[in-house]
């Protein structure tokens, strides 16, 4: 499926505060927004994000705890990623609770899409959330699910899954057993991975990334995205978010 679909599905759904969670693609994801909607758009993160995803965005703002949102900081014609200081690991940190609350409220105001990364995968395809995770907050309009299609076909292991012993649980499998559309589908359908914290009210997409570098077929994938949009998710994309794929 081309890219241009996406990002007109995502803006026909009329999203003021997006997030993302799951593995096999959220950088990319994040990076897709940033060049594509370039001024109109403000990524931050309510876990942490790596030090090299600075350059996700063109401008890098870094709040300190006491830091006020300036409307001046969102004022700019280029896409901003705005975070906390990095810890000791070099790792950026997230906003405090009031200023992401303020951050959200000025986006609105300036009329600017919020993207936030709301959970971790550690470079996996595939995953399943930990008790804290996905950071959700509630004023989220639209939640964008993940999931790397390079998993389909190898064996549920830490080598192809972050936290595997959690995917196992959550989708009813042994670990050693083989990742199939239908793990994927456990997965998205849980209330424990692909709608846990799902703010009421919140649309949901599910992206299949990694078509480029996975052994399922189109025709396959696009069964199982049917499948989605008859359950409730709003819009369902297959492909490879990188720049030399569809």
């Amino acid at each position: 499926m081309n890219k241009a679909d996406l990002l007109r599905a995502l803006l026909s759904l009329k999203p003021t505060a997006i997030s993302v969670s799951g593995a096999g693609g959220k950088s990319s994801f994040l990076k897709f927004l940033a060049d594509n909607l370039v001024a109109k758009v403000v990524l931050t993160t309510t876990t942490h994000l790596g030090f090299e995803q600075s350059n996700l965005a063109r401008d890098h703002v870094i709040l300190e705890p006491h830091e006020r949102i300036d409307d001046n900081m969102l004022a700019g014609n280029t896409a901003l990623l705005i975070t906390a200081n990095h810890d000791q690991a070099g790792k950026w940190q997230s906003l405090r609770e009031p200023q992401l609350f303020e951050l959200s409220e000025r986006c609105r105001n300036a009329g600017k899409l919020l993207v936030i990364e709301s959970d971790g995968s550690r470079g996996k395809p595939i995953k399943a959330p930990a008790g804290h995770e996905p950071v959700i907050p509630p004023f989220v309009d639209l939640c964008v699910y993940i999931l790397g299609l390079s998993a389909v076909g190898t064996p549920l292991d830490t080598l192809h899954a972050h936290r595997p012993e959690l995917v196992a649980e959550v989708t009813q499998t042994n670990l050693g057993d083989t990742i199939s559309l239908t793990t994927f589908m456990e997965l998205l359908i849980s209330s424990r991975a692909g709608l846990k914290e799902v703010p009421w009210l919140a649309k949901r997409v599910a992206i299949l990334n990694q078509l480029d570098v996975s052994s399922v077929t189109e025709e396959r994938v696009a069964a199982f995205t049917k499948a989605l949009t008859d359950i409730g998710y709003r819009y369902v994309w297959f492909g490879s978010l990188k720049d030399h794929f569809h």
